[in-house]
């Protein structure tokens, strides 16, 4: 299984839809809204967290509306990524049942965070 927070620029990038020297540049232009390990110091290898993921799936987004690297740290300056963690289960703790049940609530409650973040940004649209 991956680590969901400890990926590589080569699954990072395939993630996101990009080539890997693609990602670097965008770690760098937006580097004060990425996890510490996407711009490590000289010598460390890059990794990616879930929510680098999120974050540069919307950068994606961003550039295909024609957004600046300027324009896209605006935005990103506006809004709050939630952490992803990788779901950890431990059948000596939680039932398979109750486990279906957290997960589907969880997905759930990420997919109520996107839909406020799509509506926050049609918000910013219209002004």
């Amino acid at each position: 299984m991956t680590d969901r927070n400890n990926l590589t620029l080569t699954v990072a990038a395939d993630m996101v839809g990009i080539k890997g020297t693609m990602l670097r540049r965008w770690a760098e232009y937006h580097k004060d809204y990425l996890s510490p390990g996407a711009n490590p110091l000289a010598g460390v290898t890059r990794r990616f967290t879930s929510r680098d993921v999120e974050i540069l799936k919307y950068i994606a987004e961003l550039r295909s509306q024609g957004l600046t690297v300027g324009g896209i740290n605006v935005r990103l300056a506006t809004l709050t990524f939630p952490d992803i963690e990788e779901n950890e289960q431990n059948s000596d703790l939680v039932p398979e049942a109750d486990t279906t049940e957290i997960a589907l609530s969880t997905k759930q409650e990420g997919l109520q965070s996107t839909q406020a973040i799509v509506v926050a940004l049609q918000l910013c649209k219209r002004k």
